[in-house]
């Protein structure tokens, strides 16, 4: 795993707990707002997570197309 995907991963949980808690602790007729919070924070998860998976493969593709490139342009 990669650095920022652990520091995102942190981060979200962090924010999570902090979501959990203001959903136990707001009246039941104002649930929605820690609802729509958590609901927006999966959100925000499933693309910073694929976010730093893909950079991660891009990095690995744009590594391997320079090293092409070198290697044609020194022929």
């Amino acid at each position: 795993m990669n650095k920022k995907l652990l520091v995102t991963l942190a981060a979200i949980a962090t924010a999570a707990a902090f979501g959990l808690v203001l959903w136990a602790f707001l009246p039941a007729s104002q649930k929605w707002i820690a609802t729509a919070f958590l609901v927006l924070l999966l959100c925000r998860l499933c693309y910073m997570n694929g976010y730093a998976w893909g950079e991660t493969i891009n990095e690995e593709w744009w590594t391997k197309a320079e090293k092409e490139w070198w290697e044609q342009s020194i022929l």
